[in-house]
């Protein structure tokens, strides 16, 4: 009850403010975009003989997250909140109906621990806050629960964690 009380305050918050929900629809397309940019910054400045071990790692790192989310979202469906509680949402309705966990929530805080790893400390303060950035703005939308942003944003950095555990105990 209190994720839909949530999703509702913010859409009639983005309805009230036609301003604040254009500058919100924007950001919600763009920081997934910056994200990427910080990321192939990140792997541009590392020392070359570090880049395609990262870049690997990277990859299976997001795919392995990708993957464990559709995992859970097939385990536990959740309609997305414009359906349930009956609102168009703020961006084009996403194919995918299945709300729990985000999948954009999962792949920003698995970038950011990637970051964490391979970046400088203010690429990963950045990775952070945008990874937050990504998970609170498709609440505002209308596609995703509060909970589904969290679930998402835990499971995204618990893949990462081990992948890179696992990664680090096996294969260097």
């Amino acid at each position: 009850m209190l994720d839909a009380n949530i999703v509702i305050f913010f859409h009639g918050l983005g309805i009230s403010a036609p301003a604040w929900r254009k500058l919100v629809v924007f950001l919600n397309y763009i920081l997934p975009v910056v994200l990427a940019g910080v990321t192939i910054s990140v792997w541009w400045h590392l020392q070359k003989r570090r880049r395609f071990n990262a870049l690997l790692l990277l990859v299976l790192i997001l795919s392995v997250s990708y993957l464990v989310n559709r995992f859970f979202g097939a385990l536990y469906f959740r309609a997305r909140p414009f359906v349930t509680i009956g609102f168009i949402p703020f961006v084009s309705p996403p194919s995918v109906l299945k709300s729990f966990p985000s999948e954009h929530a999962t792949l920003a805080a698995a970038g950011a621990v990637w970051l964490w790893k391979f970046g400088h400390k203010k690429s990963a303060i950045w990775g952070g806050i945008l990874a937050f950035c990504i998970g609170i703005l498709r609440v505002f939308v209308g596609v995703h629960y509060p909970s589904d942003v969290i679930a998402g944003w835990v499971l995204g950095m618990v893949i990462s964690a081990l992948t890179l555990k696992i990664w680090k105990r096996y294969i260097l």
